[in-house]
């Protein structure tokens, strides 16, 4: 069930001593605008899913600045999605004010780590502080389009000389604001964002042993080949003592299957945290000849 279309209506306003001589030329101006409005598309299917759509209509212009009005018909949202009535953009606004926050806490970069909290993430940067922010927020973040968007209507105006000052305003007053010395940290961040793990128990064979420390070893579950780290430090021990391997040896373990977002990619990582039992293959092949 869908719910009424919602009207968010908002300011891009840029001010600094080029804005106010009325120096911003017109094809960069328009240039703004449009980036603004595929930031506010993919702002709104990060905040009410991918069925919702907005299309945008230029209200008008004020004097002093330049300072666009902008009002988005945003339709095809799911009631049930919001927290609030679904006529109002409440959510809407404080994922792009997370997300201007979101974009200076990391300052340019992609996340340390992000963790989830049921409907909340919290991500790490690489200083190893920490920002608790919602996950409509991180995945407008970091995506591509969104952080392409931003980068049109933050970071290449704010990099002009004499605009130094954005923000978008609502009537409620300011959502979300940067300005020239922050600028370059709005730009495309690509970040791994866990999406589930498992942990199974399997047996499977090692193709390439690595006696080295810190380098993956290379296994096969029977259909597919992969490189995992292992984590078990005893095993490791074991090896490290001349633990001797062959072709065709097996190990029985408990591991780790993660998959991870990126962007719009995903990816599926493995780890093996415990090794159970290492089967050597002549073993194997006793055991098969003595049931016989």
């Amino acid at each position: 069930m869908q719910g009424n279309p919602v009207e968010a209506r908002l300011n891009l306003r840029y001010d600094g001593s080029a804005v106010a001589a009325g120096l911003m030329p017109v094809h960069e101006a328009a240039a703004n605008m449009v980036a603004f409005s595929e930031f506010m598309v993919v702002a709104v299917k990060a905040t009410y899913g991918d069925q919702a759509e907005a299309k945008a209509e230029v209200s008008g212009f004020a004097r002093g600045s330049f300072n666009t009005e902008l009002v988005f018909h945003i339709a095809g949202i799911g009631a049930t999605l919001l927290t609030v009535a679904p006529n109002s953009p409440k959510d809407l606004f404080e994922v792009i004010k997370q997300a201007f926050e979101l974009w200076k806490f990391l300052r340019g970069a992609p996340p340390d780590r992000v963790d989830r909290l049921n409907d909340l993430v919290q991500v790490t940067n690489n200083n190893g502080k920490i920002l608790v922010v919602r996950t409509e927020t991180l995945n407008l973040v970091i995506n591509e389009r969104g952080g392409e968007a931003a980068q049109g209507f933050v970071r290449t105006p704010l990099m002009r000389d004499g605009v130094e000052h954005l923000s978008i305003e609502a009537a409620g007053g300011v959502i979300a604001r940067a300005d020239d010395t922050e600028a370059d940290y709005f730009h495309p961040v690509l970040a791994d964002v866990p999406v589930s793990t498992n942990a199974v128990r399997q047996t499977v064979t090692a193709e390439s042993p690595v006696f080295r420390e810190g380098l993956q070893w290379r296994f096969n579950d029977g259909s597919t080949s992969f490189s995992a780290p292992i984590e078990d430090r005893e095993f490791l021990a074991s090896v490290d003592q001349g633990e001797r391997f062959g072709k065709g040896d097996r190990l029985d373990v408990e591991m780790r299957i993660d998959q991870i977002r990126r962007g719009d990619k995903y990816r599926v990582d493995r780890t093996i945290v415990r090794v159970f039992r290492h089967l050597p293959a002549s073993e194997q092949r006793q055991l098969f000849e003595r049931k016989e």
